[in-house]
């Protein structure tokens, strides 16, 4: 079952293995930390060998998942969710972690991907061994960055046609006259069939013509990396717009007419606004 999470070719994943009370956990409460301030979204999956203790005996939403139900139950600052039975752990990961720019994985020895070992054992899928948990984290965070930004160097850029009102239509606002969610909806479903088609891969959004010479896409890509879900060139030169890899979920909302998503990405701190070549 492990072998799986090879298959998932968006987020990254890196396991972090080793013996029960290695410090595997240890470790993650000091990683991602570190990670966050980078601008990384980090999850985490962790695989358990006996009961889920996820809700307390008793409370209404352990009761309705006990008659059978599945549960999700949305608080103020978070969110719990109870399935059955469970499904196999790629399609979490694609479900649930799509906007992520990574998943660290708890355990997995035996899972091909990128490790993080705890207890001195050493294969091909090392990336690092690690001793002591606490004063080595600054060491993982550092080895987990490099991975991500030589993985992102190499991902395949796919270019597809932005219809429907060029890369404006992007902010929904063709005219300047405020957000437009059916024009919105009419850019980016071209966008989302292409992210559909090469998941993990950087898409560069642009018009039919004129067609982008080497020099401006290379500068389009350099804007762009891990950290990131979209670039969009300020000024005159604006005819392109770059969506990373964890963008997939706002525009796979948005391309049904769900917009909040979208907007909310667009006024957050993960969209680069370079001035364009020539702008």
């Amino acid at each position: 079952m492990p072998a799986t999470l090879a298959s998932v070719e968006w987020p990254p994943i890196i396991a972090v293995s080793g013996r029960s009370n290695s410090g595997k956990t240890l470790l993650l409460e000091h990683l991602v930390p570190r990670l966050q301030a980078r601008g990384l979204r980090v999850g985490v999956i962790k695989d358990c060998h006996h009961a889920i203790e996820a809700d307390r005996p008793g409370k209404d939403s352990d009761r309705l998942f006990q008659a059978g139900a599945d549960v999700f139950v949305q608080g103020p600052n978070e969110a719990l969710a109870r399935f059955r039975p469970a499904r196999p752990w790629a399609q979490w990961v694609r479900s649930l972690f799509e906007g992520h720019d990574l998943v660290l994985a708890e355990g997995f020895r035996e899972a091909p991907v990128p490790r993080i070992e705890l207890d001195g054992g050493e294969d091909e899928d090392t990336l690092l061994v690690v001793c002591d948990p606490v004063a080595e984290a600054a060491a993982a965070d550092g080895a987990v960055w490099e991975l991500l930004q030589r993985r992102h160097e190499t991902r395949p850029a796919v270019r597809t046609r932005l219809t429907a009102g060029g890369p404006r239509a992007l902010l929904g606002r063709p005219t300047g006259r405020g957000k437009r969610p059916e024009v919105l909806a009419g850019a980016l479903s071209q966008v989302r069939e292409a992210m559909r088609l090469r998941p993990g891969a950087r898409l560069i959004a642009a018009p039919a013509t004129p067609e982008m010479p080497l020099s401006t896409l290379g500068w389009l890509l350099a804007q762009g990396g891990p950290g990131v879900d979209v670039v969009l060139p300020a000024g005159a030169g604006q005819n392109a717009v770059l969506l990373e890899p964890p963008a997939r979920a706002a525009v796979e909302a948005a391309a049904d007419g769900d917009t909040e998503a979208w907007f909310a990405m667009l006024a957050g701190n993960r969209v680069a606004r370079p001035k364009a070549v020539g702008g």
